[in-house]
């Protein structure tokens, strides 16, 4: 996977250590603690043939594993990564914290988390170029052009990876349209009569992100769904077409936000399905969103 994309690995453990105990840095357990993360590590990249002259192991000691990682990111300028993650919910964030939504929220570059334990297995992801069927991606967008940003991230990976690409955009219904939109019928009156206008509307959209993104015409799958709560669309759409990968922006949202405007980035997460990849909105593009949008709505 590496060499397919040209890239160096750093593979990172942090061992929590309490400031307050700070001599214990040079205690001979603490450093013995040391030396076994790095035998780890080398292990590790044996193990899942890295290439040894671009992978460099890295152990770190503090009492903030999620800042420990975040500087390391800005320090080597990382362009992406991967981490597990248990899901938990804000209330539990809040609680216990979260190492993954910690580095997610802090907007250093994309994040792809892989849940744990997982609903279903993600697999070698070292096989997904010359797995048979291809390796299926999905793209989550909801017309704006902030959440296109995350496409520019996905385009990348379905060049290198030669993936299918599943193009997804959800139609908020409060009235209780649900499911395959074009399976509902038009009436007089009230969102199921503009419904077919924007099914056509949305698909002319995801058509033109195709041909921009340059996203391969043949393996290119446009999906409009309507329902009154995105992530679970999104997450039954992977449920059914198999999905190896969910890309999709991210506002990071604090526990308090996700309280008060809700999240979709996290409850997909939290829905274990599969590995999610969310590409940050800037913070300058997070202060232009109007308190009147919620996430529910995307």
């Amino acid at each position: 996977m590496s060499s397919e994309l040209d890239a160096e690995i750093y593979l990172v453990r942090v061992i929590v250590w309490i400031e307050a105990f700070s001599g214990l840095r040079f205690d001979p357990d603490i450093l013995r603690m040391i030396e076994d993360a790095k035998s780890y590590l080398g292990e590790l990249a044996s193990r899942f043939d890295l290439p040894a002259d671009r992978t460099v192991p890295l152990v770190r000691y503090g009492d903030n594993t999620a800042k420990q990682i975040i500087t390391i990111a800005e320090d080597e300028d990382i362009d992406l990564i991967i981490m597990g993650g248990r899901c938990k919910g804000w209330l539990q964030r809040l609680a216990k914290g979260s190492v993954y939504w910690g580095v997610v929220r802090s907007r250093v570059c994309p994040v792809c988390v892989v849940p744990f334990p997982a609903r279903r297995p993600a697999g070698d992801i070292a096989q997904w170029r010359r797995r048979e069927p291809p390796m299926r991606i999905l793209m989550a967008v909801d017309g704006s052009d902030e959440c296109e940003m995350s496409l520019r991230v996905a385009a990348r990976w379905v060049r290198v990876l030669n993936a299918d690409v599943y193009l997804l955009q959800v139609i908020d219904s409060s009235a209780g349209t649900r499911g395959h939109v074009h399976h509902e019928p038009e009436r007089e009156g009230g969102i199921e009569a503009e419904v077919p206008v924007m099914i056509d509307k949305v698909r002319t959209y995801l058509s033109e992100l195709a041909s921009r993104f340059k996203l391969p015409a043949d393996r290119t799958v446009p999906l409009v769904r309507c329902g009154d709560n995105t992530a679970e669309e999104i997450t039954t759409v992977a449920e059914d077409e198999h999905i190896d990968l969910i890309v999709m922006s991210s506002h990071c949202r604090g526990w308090l936000g996700e309280l008060t405007q809700g999240s979709v980035c996290s409850d997909v997460i939290r829905s274990r399905g599969c590995p999610v990849l969310c590409v940050p909105l800037p913070r300058t593009e997070v202060h232009r969103q109007r308190w009147g949008v919620l996430a529910a709505r995307r």
